[in-house]
């Protein structure tokens, strides 16, 4: 590690200790929905009827050694939430 000298030492070189590969691959938002057919729902009163899965923040691969934030962030900020939504959307 990096230490305080008045000597000529090996700590005034340049160093690459502290870099690390930024590169990340991420999948940041995703929708999944489904409109059921006018056939299914024909009797029930509603004309339209649909289902949505929603996901944002899912996964990220990166090639960092450190867990706690992620390649967008630095050390003082959190990585986003992992979030889920479920949801139903009816037409009457």
């Amino acid at each position: 590690y990096p230490a305080l000298s008045t000597k000529n030492s090996t700590n005034h070189r340049d160093s690459d200790f502290f870099l690390e590969n930024r590169s990340y691959f991420k999948l940041k938002n995703l929708e999944l929905a489904y409109t059921l057919p006018a056939s299914c729902i024909k009797g029930v009163g509603i004309s339209k009827l649909r289902f949505v899965l929603q996901g944002q923040n899912l996964f990220c691969i990166d090639h960092m050694n450190n867990d706690d934030f992620g390649p967008e962030n630095s050390y003082s900020t959190l990585s986003p939430y992992r979030s889920y939504s479920i949801g139903v959307r009816a037409t009457f």
